[in-house]
């Protein structure tokens, strides 16, 4: 364990990674597991989580029962053994994210709801 890291050494240990686990029981947001994919590093999320739920929508990662371990080693071990798989799917969730889940996206999006709601 690290212990808190700041923007620059987060970003550099989220680079090195072979793959970031996200493995909480209830997480509600996705953003440890968006900046890897931004940083081109797989993920592996609790399925039954809102984190899980968010990478699920665009297939960003591989996903596992929380609290089950031998799942959860199998999804590291799939990402061992199939590397080139597993860098597609994160290129893939990357560019996903900067075509939907940008600032300058969602900010378009906020313009379009308080838009609606003066009308």
């Amino acid at each position: 364990m690290t212990g808190f890291l700041d923007s620059e050494d987060k970003l550099s240990a989220l680079v090195d990674d072979d793959v970031l686990v996200q493995p909480s029981r209830n997480e509600a947001g996705a953003r440890p597991s968006l900046e890897a994919l931004m940083c081109r590093t797989p993920v592996i999320v609790s399925r039954d989580t809102g984190a899980g739920e968010e990478i699920a929508k665009f297939d960003g990662g591989l996903l596992f029962k929380s609290g089950d371990a031998d799942e959860l080693a199998n999804a590291i071990q799939e990402i061992i053994d199939h590397p080139d798989e597993a860098m597609a799917r994160t290129d893939k969730a990357k560019a996903y994210i900067e075509a939907n889940l940008s600032l300058d996206k969602q900010v378009g999006e906020y313009e379009k709801l308080y838009e609606e709601a003066v009308k």
